[in-house]
C-alpha cells in the first residue's frame, strides 16, 4: 500500500466506518425526515416546543414518544403518501441508532400495524377509482425509442444518449450507472458484459457477481448500446480508465435532460428516471412468447425478492441460461 493509501486507511474513524452503512443520499432524506419532524413540533407544541430537543438542538427521544410520532405521521398523511411516510419512520430509527438509545417494545409492532392499515386504506382509495398521488410510471418502449431518437442528435458529445442506453440495457437505477467504471466492462464473445459489485438491494456487495451481458441491435442502431458507447468514445477520445460518466450527479443532469424531453414529447410528468426500470421490465416481460423468464428479469432488475426465494429464482435462471 502507497503512503497516501495508507494515510487515507488511518484516517477512517469507527464512526465513519459505522456511517457508511448508509448511503450519503439516504443521510440526507434522514436529515430532511427530521427538519420535518422538528418543524411539526415547532408548529404544534408552541411554548412546550423548546422541552423537546437536547442542548444540541435534536429531537429528544424521551420527550418525543410513539404517540407524539403517531400524531405526526396522520397530519403529515394529508398531503404525502405511505412511501414518504416510512421514510420519516426510517429516519426515526436511525435517530434511535445514533444516540444510542434503545428502540422502544413496542415500536416495531404499532409501526407494523399502523402502516399495514395505511397501506389497506391507500391501496382501497386506489381501487375505488381516486388517482394515483405518487409513485412513476413504466417507460412505455414507443417512447423510448422517441428518447434515443431525440437523444442520440443531442450536441452534448453522446451523453444523454448512452446514459439513457445503458440504464435500460442493463435494467439499474440511475444511481447504478452514474458509479459505472471502464473495469465494469469486458468483452465477452458477441457481448460486452458489465459486473455490477453494488445496488439498492446489494449493498454489502455480497450478491451474485454474474455479469449483465449486452449485445448489438444492428436492425435498430437509433436503440442500439454497442453504437450508443461508440459515440460516446467517439466523442472523449482522451478518456482515461475510470468512471464512463465522470463529473458529480451525472444522474441529476440526466434526469433533467429526460424531464425536458418528456415534457417536450408529451406535456406529462409522471415519467422520470424510475420509469426506465420499471419500463424495461414489463417491455421484457410482455408482448413475446420467447423472451427472457420472469426470474431472470427479477435478477437483473435488482428486484428484492427475500432469502429463500432469491436463491429457488437464481438457481432456476442458471438453469435456464445452461440449457
Amino acid at each position: 500500500m502507497d503512503g497516501e493509501g495508507a494515510a487515507e486507511t488511518l484516517e477512517v474513524t469507527a464512526k465513519d466506518v459505522r456511517d457508511a452503512c448508509i448511503s450519503v443520499k439516504t443521510q440526507q432524506a434522514y436529515r430532511s425526515s427530521l427538519r420535518a419532524m422538528s418543524k411539526w413540533i415547532r408548529d404544534t407544541k408552541m411554548e412546550q416546543a423548546p422541552t423537546f430537543f437536547d442542548a444540541s438542538g435534536n429531537i429528544d427521544l424521551d420527550r418525543f414518544t410513539l404517540d407524539e410520532f403517531d400524531s405526526f405521521l396522520m397530519e403529515k398523511r394529508k398531503t404525502v403518501g405511505v412511501s414518504t411516510l416510512n421514510g420519516y419512520r426510517s429516519a426515526l430509527k436511525d435517530l434511535y441508532r445514533r444516540q444510542d438509545v434503545p428502540l422502544p417494545n413496542t415500536f416495531e409492532k404499532k409501526m407494523a400495524t399502523l402502516f399495514s392499515g395505511l397501506k389497506r386504506m391507500q391501496a382501497t382509495k386506489y381501487q375505488s377509482g381516486a388517482p394515483k398521488e405518487s409513485g412513476k410510471e413504466p417507460l412505455p418502449y414507443s417512447l423510448y425509442q422517441q428518447l434515443c431518437k431525440a437523444t442520440l442528435v443531442r450536441q452534448d458529445a453522446g451523453f444523454s444518449h448512452f446514459f439513457l442506453s445503458t440504464q435500460w440495457n442493463l435494467m439499474c437505477r440511475s444511481e447504478s450507472v452514474q458509479t459505472l467504471c471502464t473495469q465494469h466492462l469486458s468483452g465477452i464473445d458477441d457481448s460486452v458484459g458489465c459486473v455490477m459489485y453494488k445496488s439498492k438491494t446489494n449493498q454489502e456487495g455480497g450478491g451474485p457477481k454474474d455479469p449483465r451481458h449486452l449485445y448489438a441491435n444492428p436492425y435498430s442502431p437509433d436503440t442500439c448500446w454497442i453504437t450508443a458507447l461508440a459515440i460516446y468514445l467517439a466523442c472523449r477520445p482522451t478518456q482515461p480508465k475510470g468512471p464512463l460518466f465522470p463529473g458529480s450527479n451525472q444522474k441529476v443532469r440526466f434526469g433533467n435532460t429526460l424531464r425536458q424531453l418528456i415534457n417536450a414529447k408529451t406535456g406529462q410528468t409522471h415519467y422520470g428516471t424510475h420509469s426506465i426500470r420499471k419500463g424495461v421490465a414489463t417491455f421484457a416481460c410482455s408482448g413475446t412468447t420467447g423472451g427472457p423468464s420472469i426470474a431472470s428479469v427479477c435478477l437483473r432488475v435488482g428486484w428484492s425478492l427475500g432469502g429463500a426465494f432469491r436463491i429457488v429464482i437464481f438457481a432456476m435462471s442458471r438453469l435456464e441460461i445452461n440449457t
